[in-house]
């Protein structure tokens, strides 16, 4: 998956768990959170971009619905071109988190590549 930096981008990702499963109680979750990465064993908190339910990520539905992921062209106008490591984490408390998968056409992209737009 590619993105031209400095673009913006609505990822859309169905929420489900690692089996496949909905997940039906996303309204119980007091945090949920998309993070942008260069590595994936990064610290959260060295995430490059990070969006929660306050800034950039909506629940169409809590209960059965979609995860909307809003990358504006702030996010990325300062990242070098590169791939990173993109994921949603839904944390029920500190000790309780759940990854969800995102997906395009079935298959797991949780890398992403950021290209640089030529006309920038």
């Amino acid at each position: 998956m590619e993105l031209k930096i400095g673009n913006y981008y609505k990822l859309i990702v169905a929420a489900k768990d690692q089996n496949g499963v909905t997940i039906s109680n996303l309204s119980t979750a007091p945090a949920v959170k998309y993070m942008l990465k260069k590595n994936k064993l990064d610290a959260d908190t060295d995430a490059i971009v990070t969006k929660d339910l306050l800034d950039g990520l909506s629940v169409d539905d809590p209960v059965t619905g979609s995860i909307y992921v809003e990358l504006v062209a702030d996010d990325t106008i300062d990242v070098d071109p590169g791939d990173y490591f993109q994921a949603i984490q839904v944390e029920y408390s500190d000790d309780n988190q759940q990854e969800i998968k995102i997906k395009e056409n079935g298959k797991v992209i949780d890398h992403i590549t950021l290209i640089q737009d030529i006309i920038r």
